[in-house]
């Protein structure tokens, strides 16, 4: 039995590198892949509409498109509206324009969730000798930046602790039946905070994501059941629905099932909410970034779950033992596993190693801080098999290394991954067809 698992788990790693061979597809955010007039362009009449392309569909209510002059005064224009039978591109009818230098300032919410923003500049006629910067609260862009870092802070603390909580729920389920103690046991009184930290923190994600959207009110969207706007963000739907299964989890004097099947889709919704729906093949790149944070979450809970018992002075249970073993060295296998075929699919490794972005040197420190996991591990397993004592200062350790790879893991789901050579090239020819349609 254990060798026909083994097969089986070769053959499904099998299949999914075999798909990872496939040309990716991505797009890493929405990224601007031409404009009408062109940035930098001087053209000869004044242009009656603006036009954007990009490399994703878009949602008109998602979309913000402005108009400033030479002397930063803004223009009024028309609402942008999708260009009829292709969803990717946006334009915005235009009044009449005098000669001179106009700036435009777009956003978009690309199809991950994340809001991309950026300008362009464009003449008509001629260059205006001076070209004002559109006038911004001194202080606008400090407090984008703190609110960027607040989401990132937040986002991994609350998807930290539904990680923790979801891989304590399975270890201390089937520890129980080792007689050792179960999840209501080890929390005692503090039952209540399992659940209810969380969901306070996905409130807090909620107003600190819809801060990051000037143009979008995502609070009105909800009270009027516009779903199809919030369904335009992944990362909204995703705290929706985490907020929901958390509170079906405060449900009192449920069977065991209801909260481990629960706690399973609070886990699983968290791999949906951000650069997975911007990654071609779509399916792979769900399944692989499902399996990612389900095993790192069966990871984590198995070592916070000695770290528990070790403090409250419970001795070690061989049968224990042997099942903790095999749980850890499966769970890190598909860790590292689907991490792997997450970035063959998102990126290549010369863009890797080409870039010195933050993504990639995020990528690094999780990667230092896995290898550091997998060597404390191999030494602790050595002597626990040896019928040696764990060592409670390495079991800690290794805890906090997990604890900084899932940071720099949630950091990265914030930040723009670098596109393979192949990815760019397939979208600069891609506009220059469109182009000539």
């Amino acid at each position: 039995m254990m060798a026909m698992k083994h097969i089986r788990m070769v053959l499904s790693f099998a299949i999914l590198f075999l798909l990872c061979l496939q040309t990716p597809s991505v797009s890493a955010h929405a990224g601007l892949v031409g404009t009408s007039p062109k940035n930098g362009e001087i053209v000869k009449a004044a242009p009656t509409k603006i036009t954007l392309r990009f490399t994703e569909t878009l949602e008109p209510g998602l979309v913000s498109i402005r108009l400033y002059d030479w002397n930063a005064n803004e223009i009024s224009i028309e609402k942008p509206k999708l260009q009829r039978g292709d969803a990717s591109t946006v334009y915005a009818d235009l009044p009449t324009l005098a000669q001179g230098s106009y700036t435009v300032v777009w956003s978009v919410v690309s199809e991950d969730g994340h809001p991309v923003k950026d300008t362009l500049l464009f003449s008509v006629g001629v260059k205006s000798a001076s070209v004002k910067a559109p006038n911004e609260n001194p202080n606008a862009k400090y407090a984008a930046s703190l609110n960027s870092l607040f989401l990132i802070i937040t986002r991994y603390v609350t998807q930290g602790m539904i990680l923790l909580m979801g891989g304590l729920v399975f270890v201390s389920w089937r520890a129980a039946k080792h007689s050792l103690p179960s999840f209501r046991e080890i929390l005692g009184k503090n039952m209540m905070y399992s659940w209810l930290l969380p969901l306070l923190g996905m409130l807090m994600l909620w107003l600190l994501y819809e801060a990051t959207l000037p143009e979008v009110n995502l609070t009105k969207a909800l009270l009027n059941g516009d779903w199809g706007l919030l369904g335009q963000s992944p990362f909204a739907v995703m705290i929706l629905v985490s907020t929901l299964l958390l509170l079906l989890t405060a449900i009192p004097r449920m069977e065991t099932g209801w909260y481990i099947t629960m706690w399973l889709l609070v886990v699983t919704v968290q791999a949906l909410g951000g650069h997975v729906w911007g990654i071609e093949p779509l399916a792979l790149s769900i399944i692989a970034r499902v399996m990612h944070v389900l095993t790192v979450s069966l990871w984590l809970g198995a070592l916070f779950y000695l770290v528990l018992i070790s403090v409250q002075g419970k001795r070690e249970n061989a049968p224990f033992k042997a099942f903790f073993l095999r749980l850890v060295a499966v769970a890190a296998f598909c860790t590292l596993a689907s991490g792997a075929v997450l970035l063959m699919i998102q990126t290549d490794f010369s863009s890797i190693i080409g870039s010195t972005g933050t993504w990639s040197c995020l990528l690094l420190g999780k990667l230092l801080a896995v290898a550091a996991m997998l060597f404390l591990a191999w030494r602790q397993t050595r002597s626990w098999r040896g019928g040696e004592s764990l060592k409670q200062t390495l079991l800690r350790v290794e805890t906090i290394l997990g604890l900084i790879a899932l940071l720099a893991g949630v950091w990265m789901s914030q930040t723009q991954y670098p596109l393979p050579a192949a990815a760019h090239d397939h979208q600069h020819v891609e506009y220059k067809q469109g182009e000539s349609k």
